[in-house]
């Protein structure tokens, strides 16, 4: 909402600044998670997959890059959100 807030705002009053929202799933080799193991069921993706995701979606002008398994959690999140809490509360 924040992104989308922005994006209207900055459109407004500047007019050509792009404004995009990177969803990123969980990362490897950024040490920010250190209780997830390798044999964790939660897939992660590589620092430098993600940031081809993030260049891509620059170059294309996309409001929003939501690249691996992200893009189900944002799925699941909007639409079942009480079912992937308690999921995500197992892991």
């Amino acid at each position: 909402m924040f992104t989308d807030a922005l994006r209207i705002q900055l459109n407004k009053s500047e007019g050509n600044i792009h404004i995009m929202e990177l969803v990123p799933p969980l990362v490897a080799e950024t040490n920010l998670e250190p209780s997830m193991k390798d044999g964790s069921s939660i897939p992660n993706m590589s620092l430098d997959t993600l940031v081809k995701h993030g260049i891509n979606g620059m170059e294309k002008h996309k409001k929003r890059v939501v690249p691996g398994v992200s893009k189900f959690l944002r799925f699941a999140g909007k639409y079942f959100p009480d079912l992937l809490s308690s999921l995500m509360a197992k892991e």
